[in-house]
Protein backbone atom coordinates (compact mmCIF):
# COMPACT_ATOMS: atom_id res chain seq x y z
CA UNK A 1 0.00 0.00 0.00
CA UNK A 2 2.87 2.71 1.30
CA UNK A 3 4.66 2.16 -2.86
CA UNK A 4 0.99 2.98 -4.56
CA UNK A 5 0.70 5.83 -2.47
CA UNK A 6 4.54 6.76 -3.48
CA UNK A 7 5.44 6.48 0.58
CA UNK A 8 8.04 4.70 1.74
CA UNK A 9 8.56 3.02 5.15
CA UNK A 10 11.11 5.83 6.41
CA UNK A 11 8.34 8.31 5.22
CA UNK A 12 6.46 9.98 8.38
CA UNK A 13 2.94 9.07 7.94
CA UNK A 14 0.24 10.90 10.00
CA UNK A 15 -1.20 8.42 12.34
CA UNK A 16 -4.97 8.88 13.02
CA UNK A 17 -4.01 10.53 16.92
CA UNK A 18 -2.08 13.17 15.03
CA UNK A 19 -5.14 14.05 12.18
CA UNK A 20 -7.31 13.99 15.43
CA UNK A 21 -5.29 16.37 17.44
CA UNK A 22 -4.73 18.81 14.06
CA UNK A 23 -8.61 18.68 13.24
CA UNK A 24 -9.60 19.90 16.79
CA UNK A 25 -7.42 22.44 17.01
CA UNK A 26 -8.14 23.79 13.82
CA UNK A 27 -11.71 23.60 15.56
CA UNK A 28 -10.50 25.32 18.43
CA UNK A 29 -9.69 27.77 16.64
CA UNK A 30 -12.68 28.00 14.44
CA UNK A 31 -10.62 27.29 10.80
CA UNK A 32 -12.26 24.08 10.14
CA UNK A 33 -15.23 25.14 8.90
CA UNK A 34 -14.11 28.25 6.70
CA UNK A 35 -11.14 26.06 5.68
CA UNK A 36 -13.86 23.00 4.14
CA UNK A 37 -15.61 26.06 2.59
CA UNK A 38 -13.09 27.52 0.89
CA UNK A 39 -11.91 23.82 -0.61
CA UNK A 40 -15.44 23.32 -1.54
CA UNK A 41 -15.39 26.45 -3.70
CA UNK A 42 -12.17 25.45 -5.46
CA UNK A 43 -13.15 22.05 -6.62
CA UNK A 44 -16.71 23.20 -7.32
CA UNK A 45 -14.97 25.88 -9.79
CA UNK A 46 -12.80 23.51 -11.43
CA UNK A 47 -16.07 21.53 -12.07
CA UNK A 48 -16.09 18.67 -9.27
CA UNK A 49 -18.73 18.45 -7.08
CA UNK A 50 -20.40 15.68 -4.45
CA UNK A 51 -23.40 15.05 -5.43
CA UNK A 52 -25.22 14.37 -2.15
CA UNK A 53 -24.53 16.82 1.12
CA UNK A 54 -23.22 14.21 3.72
CA UNK A 55 -23.11 15.03 7.05
CA UNK A 56 -19.72 15.66 9.42
CA UNK A 57 -20.52 13.06 12.04
CA UNK A 58 -18.80 14.38 15.17
CA UNK A 59 -15.18 12.37 16.42
CA UNK A 60 -16.10 9.14 18.89
CA UNK A 61 -14.88 10.30 22.21
CA UNK A 62 -13.44 6.77 23.20
CA UNK A 63 -12.01 3.86 20.86
CA UNK A 64 -14.55 0.84 19.73
CA UNK A 65 -13.73 -2.41 22.00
Amino acid sequence: MLKVLGLAAQNNVFDANMIRTFRARLTNAGALDPLFADFDRKLKARGYACPIEAPVRPEPTAAPA
